[in-house]
Formats: structure tokens, C-alpha cells, sequence
């Protein structure tokens, strides 16, 4: 992502790193079965779907292109949707569609290559998320390749984007750097993390450089400490929005663990999800320049 320049975020990094290696190998179960046991919905009416690829190097990434009507007219917004550890699923496929329904033109971004599913595979998935967040000039690569994507779909200055645990933390990443890294060419109007990890993948966002709204949802039981989590985050964006007219804004939810916005798990919290993402979308109209009242479609 951004520079690799060392900064006080080695002392940020180095706990919360810890902290996320340990919630790959304690379990994170809710990601491993949420494919065996949750079925799709149908693509919702007026919504048109089609793979995209991406290529980056000699890789090629799978995406799921979703669009309001029959996807030929130029959106008015689009839309980043960045998956979990686990890969690209059909429960990000469906974020993505859910977006199309109301006006975006959405990408849901393969991070791993070729489709790749982990499937519960803890060995697939730690190993996959682990270059995506140590391997920043393919990370970078990929993304900035889905934006420039999305771009061509609706217009540079409306894109906004969102992300599930290791997907959180990419979206976060392309607030923490306008214009650099991952988003070189591109300043997004929002993004949203869903319990992602909240500890940069690069360096700390830079005292007063925010051009970006952004908005996180945390579980109060996520692995670790998560006040602790959850004050350095709110401590990195205080600076970085001073001087600037951007907004942060956190959500801790209770009673609620890592990944509990996951249907088909038993983790699956969905009146919280409901609002983690009715909040999301509002968020996203509010950054865009509207006051419409968007609501999930699935209401999940």
C-alpha cells in the first residue's frame, strides 16, 4: 500500500499483527462454513451480473461485476466490495448486487487469483490472506486494477468502498493513503470496515492527509483487546482528520464476535448486521452528496 517508510506504526503494528495470526489459527469458523451453509438469493430484480477479470503480472483475479438495469448505460456511483479471508464468496457476490439495486455499479474484488475458495481450509486461507498483507506491490496492484475498473464504470470522483475482515482492512488502507499505493490515481469519497482488522497493512494514516470518509464496525468480543483495538484505530484518524473536513466514525457492537455479520454461521448476529450495514449505506449517500435513506435490500 503506502510507503514503506518506518513510522510509529511498528509499535501500532506489531500487538494487533499478533493478535491477527491468532485469530487465523484459534478459528475463525464462521468464515470456514459460511459457503457450505448459506444460500444466495436470487440477483435482485433489475440488477444485471457478469464475471470480470482483472489481471495483474501473470495473475489473472476473478471477479462479479454487478450493475443496475442491463449494465450498458454510464453509473452515476460505483462500488468496491473486498472479501474475507476464506476468498471471493457468494455472500460478497450478493453485497455487491445488493449495492447494484440501489444505483451502484459494484465489483466484488477477487484478492487471492484464479477464484480461489479457501473453503474452511485454515492452512489456504492464512497463507492467502498473509500475501495480500505482506506482499504490498501485488496488493497494491490488484486493487488499484479493480479501481481503475470500476472508474471506467462510473465516474472517478463517486467510488466508495467496503470490506469483510481481511477485505475491512484493504478498505481501510485505500482511505489511510489517497492517491498512493493501492489508490494511486484515486481518492475514494467513503469506505467501511466490517470487523476488519484495523492495524494498517502499511504505515498510519499521516497527521491531517484524510480525504476520505471512513467508518468502522467492530464486535466487542473480537480477538484480543478490542478497546484497546479500537482506541488506536479512533487515536490514527483523530490526527489524520485534523485540518480536514473528513469524518470518521466507529461502531462497537455487543454481545457480537469477529465475523458476526456472516449469515450461515453461528456467530451470525443479523439485526446487528442489519444496522451495521443500513449505516454503511447511509454513510456512503452522505459522502456521495445525497440525503436518500438507502436501506440492505435483504435486509441481512
Amino acid at each position: 500500500f503506502g510507503s514503506s517508510v518506518s513510522t510509529p506504526a511498528d509499535i501500532y503494528r506489531a500487538p494487533l499483527a499478533m493478535r491477527c495470526t491468532l485469530a487465523f489459527l484459534v478459528g475463525a469458523a464462521g468464515h470456514g462454513h459460511m459457503v457450505e451453509t448459506w444460500t444466495k438469493p436470487p440477483v435482485p430484480a433489475g440488477v444485471t451480473v457478469k464475471q470480470h477479470n482483472l489481471t495483474f503480472g501473470e495473475e489473472t483475479f476473478v471477479c462479479h461485476v454487478a450493475m443496475p438495469g442491463d449494465g450498458t448505460a454510464v453509473g452515476t456511483k460505483g462500488a468496491l466490495v473486498f472479501p474475507q479471508w476464506m476468498g471471493l464468496t457468494h455472500y460478497e457476490e450478493w453485497r455487491a448486487e445488493e449495492l447494484a439495486a440501489m444505483g451502484y455499479h459494484a465489483i466484488a474484488v477477487d484478492l487471492y487469483g484464479d477464484g480461489l475458495l479457501c473453503n474452511g481450509n485454515m492452512t489456504c486461507s492464512g497463507a492467502n490472506a498473509g500475501k495480500v498483507r505482506t506482499d504490498n506491490a501485488r496488493t497494491n496492484g490488484i486493487v488499484n486494477e479493480a479501481l481503475k475498473a470500476l472508474a471506467g464504470m462510473a465516474p472517478a470522483d463517486k467510488l466508495v468502498a467496503m470490506g469483510y475482515c481481511l477485505g475491512g482492512s484493504v478498505a481501510l488502507e485505500l482511505a489511510r493513503h489517497p492517491n498512493a499505493g493501492a489508490s494511486a490515481g484515486y481518492t475514494l469519497a467513503a469506505v467501511s470496515s466490517f470487523h476488519g482488522g484495523l492495524d494498517p497493512i502499511s504505515t498510519v494514516a499521516a497527521e491531517g492527509s484524510l480525504a476520505t470518509d471512513v467508518q468502522v464496525h467492530h464486535a466487542e468480543l473480537e480477538r484480543g483487546e478490542s478497546h484497546v483495538i479500537l482506541r488506536t484505530w479512533e487515536d490514527e484518524f483523530i490526527k489524520a482528520a485534523n485540518g480536514t473536513t473528513k469524518k470518521w466514525q466507529s461502531f462497537k457492537y455487543s454481545h457480537c464476535e469477529h465475523g458476526w455479520t456472516e449469515p450461515g454461521t453461528d456467530i451470525y448476529r443479523p439485526r446487528e448486521s442489519v444496522r451495521a450495514h443500513t449505516a454503511t449505506y447511509q454513510f456512503f449517500e452522505h459522502s456521495l452528496g445525497s440525503d436518500a435513506h438507502i436501506a440492505p435490500v435483504c435486509m441481512t
